[in-house]
């Protein structure tokens, strides 16, 4: 099975590897890619991929249903070990070298699934496309946006002195979340895009600072008064565990984003090619 805008990705690499790059690159079929992306703006995409807005979210969640700090620093480092440890990491690794391809998983299922049969190889590959874009990337887009919203009008509320009722605060949330702000920059620049792209990123990481600053110096100033509580009230049901485990999965699900710095080498010439 063939797919010219996967199997051109081969041309174009081998081109860039082979002669100097130039200003734009035109591929076989018509299509030309633009380089908007520098080495800063490749950088801070996949930063931006890897940590996501789970970080943000899932502390509450994972405290509230661990029920104790103990617990719920058990919780943290578990999905940690798991996330670093896990298979499936050095899986994305070994395909991202083997098939230098854009599509994420579209490409390794299609590549290493297409040969066995004509028909039953390639399914799980259209499958996985149909649900990543129907269901997969949809979820993750709405929390996303949610969390943007909730963290812009909340501020602004507070910085206003306005009190509004709770349903009414919602109404504005989802308002704001199903704006489109973000699609509608995506469509009218990608240049400004990527420099939305990287001030968030890097308001993310010193907002991600900031915070582990204010923790250690609470510490040193001796306020360990939730520490001392240790494992005290901590949940011994079974399905409440598991779900402020899966909370502070969510929080790390960015590990599969990996694949993207080797793809990023692979393709170095095309993304420090300049802005």
């Amino acid at each position: 099975m063939e797919n010219a805008a996967f199997d051109s990705c081969d041309e174009i690499r081998k081109d860039e590897l082979s002669t100097e790059v130039k200003p734009d690159l035109e591929v076989t079929n018509g299509l030309e890619l633009k380089r908007k992306v520098g080495l800063f703006s490749g950088v801070a995409l996949i930063v931006g991929n890897m940590v996501g807005s789970g970080i943000f979210i899932s502390p509450g969640g994972v405290l509230q249903r661990s029920g104790s700090v103990g617990l719920s620093l058990i919780m943290w480092a578990a999905c940690g070990l798991l996330a670093i440890h896990q298979p499936g990491s050095l899986s994305y690794a070994e395909l991202s070298t083997l098939i230098p391809k854009s599509g994420g998983e579209y490409s390794y299922l299609i590549d290493g699934l297409s040969p066995l049969h004509p028909f039953w190889g390639p399914l799980p590959a259209y499958l996985y496309s149909w649900i990543s874009v129907l269901l997969l990337r949809p979820t993750t887009f709405a929390v996303g946006c949610s969390s943007c919203a909730s963290y812009t009008i909340y501020p602004i509320l507070a910085s206003m002195g306005l009190c509004l009722g709770t349903e009414t605060e919602d109404l504005l949330i989802k308002v704001t979340a199903h704006s489109g702000l973000i699609t509608a920059l995506n469509c009218y620049s990608v240049g400004w895009t990527i420099r939305f792209q990287n001030f968030f990123t890097v308001a993310k990481l010193v907002a991600i600072a900031v915070l582990i600053g204010c923790g250690i110096y609470q510490l040193s100033t001796g306020e360990t008064q939730y520490l001392a509580q240790g494992f005290e009230g901590s949940t011994t049901e079974f399905g409440t565990i598991a779900t402020a485990f899966y909370g502070g999965l969510w929080a790390y699900d960015g590990w599969y984003q990996d694949r993207g710095c080797v793809e990023s080498a692979g393709y170095c010439s095309y993304i420090c090619s300049g802005n």
